[in-house]
């Protein structure tokens, strides 16, 4: 009879962990169907039963992102950057979240936090470039001098860590152009 409960023991248990994924299976099929309100709806749950569970959360917010609800989408990723046990990948998930959705001076701002934290993340200061550079070209505008700044911060780091990268060398070699030329231009005028 002990051998008898014992198998019951770790048969209920195996039982319990498999009926724990299935929540996350049908999330996952909503998503391979783009059947995405109700990818959401199973997602929530999950988020609200385990609010510390990161892959939860960042389904849910990219579920979002594919189904044009960007404003949930911002309200996901604002409430993960406010928590302090985020890793580098964390932030760089949340930064590439941003930037799918447009929104390039927050992901800007989520990819410099990253590189804070992963002084030798290639991608994270590469993205944080890329997403300057939407910031301040968006609608056709030309960079500020605090974006210039900021590009030639980003792009350093990029370089730095991949010294052959033509993309990023020719955007520090523009913005640090552009930084010599403002005060000429303005003393011209």
């Amino acid at each position: 009879k002990t051998r008898s409960s014992a198998v019951d023991t770790s048969m209920a248990r195996q039982w319990k962990e498999m009926g724990a994924d299935i929540p996350v299976t049908i999330a996952q099929a909503y998503i391979s169907a783009k059947r995405y309100t109700e990818a959401a709806a199973a997602l929530e749950g999950l988020v609200a039963a385990n609010p510390d569970n990161m892959v939860y959360a960042t389904n849910l917010a990219s579920i979002y992102v594919q189904s044009q609800k960007p404003d949930q989408a911002k309200a996901v990723y604002a409430k993960l950057m406010a928590r302090p046990d985020l890793t580098a990948n964390d932030m760089y998930m949340i930064g590439a979240g941003y930037y799918d959705l447009e929104d390039y001076r927050a992901a800007a701002d989520v990819f410099k936090k990253t590189t804070q934290t992963a002084v030798k993340d290639r991608d994270a200061f590469e993205m944080w470039a890329r997403s300057v550079v939407l910031v301040s070209t968006k609608g056709g505008g030309t960079a500020a001098p605090e974006q210039l700044k900021e590009l030639v911060d980003a792009t350093t780091g990029w370089t730095a860590l991949d010294p052959n990268s033509r993309i990023g060398l020719t955007l520090l070699t523009k913005a640090l152009n552009d930084l010599n030329q403002g005060p000429k231009a303005d003393r011209k005028s």
